[in-house]
């Protein structure tokens, strides 16, 4: 059975060959006739294929850098210019809107950018650094501190001057147990 089909095959495969062999060649693309101003030989004319249109990315204007008010992105991104006009501004409408009140930030919640330090020495020392590490993470919670760094009688705490104040810092590190010197 295996015998008779492969001899069938090679048969069939026999005459496709033949008969791709006796079919005529293709006929050849009609040549220009040569001119006596070309000396070259003339070569089998194709016709170009047209080139897909390709992509462009539309040009990007550049966009000019424009303050903005964000407790992450403020320390990064300085704007002296802007931090200036804007502290200004709340001295002034401090001073118009309570006379005789000190100058200095007012309204804490608005993120000025400034970072500022504050060193305190505890009244009883801590125990252990492990209690430090328990209490920079307990003060990193809140709005407005940036970073606390120390060791068992001191801390210094970076915060940001327009979202708490020196005496709301001391105030949390009394009311969470430990106690700081004036």
């Amino acid at each position: 059975m295996s015998r008779i089909v492969f001899v069938s095959s090679v048969l069939l495969l026999c005459a496709v060959v033949l008969s791709a062999c006796g079919s005529p060649a293709p006929a050849a693309a009609p040549t220009a006739p040569a001119s006596a101003a070309t000396s070259a030989p003339a070569r089998d004319a194709r016709t170009p294929l047209a080139q897909p249109a390709q992509p462009t990315v539309p040009s990007i204007a550049p966009r000019a850098a424009t303050p903005y008010a964000s407790p992450t992105f403020s320390s990064i991104l300085n704007f002296p210019a802007a931090t200036a006009a804007a502290t200004a501004t709340r001295v002034q409408a401090a001073a118009t809107a309570a006379p005789g009140a000190e100058a200095g930030p007012t309204a804490p919640g608005v993120a000025t950018g400034i970072r500022s330090e504050l060193k305190v020495e505890f009244v009883a020392q801590l125990s252990t650094a492990e209690e430090v590490d328990d209490l920079r993470l307990t003060l990193m919670r809140i709005p407005g501190i940036l970073s606390v760094a120390g060791n068992e009688l001191a801390i210094t705490i970076v915060y940001d001057a327009g979202l708490i104040l020196p005496n709301q810092i001391r105030a949390r590190l009394a009311s969470i147990g430990h106690p700081v010197k004036p």
